[in-house]
Formats: structure tokens, sequence, C-alpha cells
């Protein structure tokens, strides 16, 4: 999962927002899968922003 984390931040950095979105669609996922609810629920908010072209929220990204 950490490597989930690392790509959103990435593709964040690197201005790659449909990758970033793919990869907060993972972390959703894979946090789901485990339990990690908090997790998964963040990654959601993140990956909903940024498919709707707003930036992310800071404390969604500070729950990963």
């Amino acid at each position: 999962m950490a490597g989930s984390v690392y790509a959103v931040q990435s593709a964040l950095a690197e201005g790659h927002r449909s990758a970033a979105v793919r990869a907060a669609h993972s972390l959703k996922g894979n946090a789901g899968t485990i339990g990690a609810g908090a997790v998964a629920a963040a990654a959601g908010e993140l990956e909903a922003r940024l498919a709707a072209g707003q930036d992310p929220n800071p404390l969604a990204l500070a729950m990963l």
C-alpha cells in the first residue's frame, strides 16, 4: 500500500493528474480490501476531487 501512496504523491508532484486519479483509485481499493477504512475514504475523496479537476485536499493527502 505504501507504493500506492508514493504513486499518488509522485504523479501529483509531476503534474500527471490522470495517473494520480488511477493511483488514488487503486489505493482506495487496496485500503478497502484490508479494512483500512479511513485510508480508503481519504483516497476516495482524493480520487473524486482530482477526477473533477479540483486540487487535492491537503487533509486527505495527510491521511494517506
